[in-house]
């Protein structure tokens, strides 16, 4: 879906230079910490925010 979101070079290269990274997540990237929090080794996590963007939220 993602792809198909981004394939637009209008559209695309405006948000990728926004990005520090520089780059889309991979699917791995966001799977990972949404396991984490899912996982028993989160489990005084609460309330909390864990952009997974690439930097993007902090500029």
């Amino acid at each position: 879906m993602a792809e198909r979101a981004w394939s637009d070079p209008a559209k695309r290269d405006p948000m990728l230079a926004a990005i520090p990274l520089g780059r889309f997540a991979a699917p791995d990237e966001v799977a990972l910490p949404v396991a984490f929090l899912l996982s028993a080794a989160a489990a005084m996590i609460s309330g909390a925010c864990l952009p997974i963007d690439g930097g993007y939220t902090a500029h």
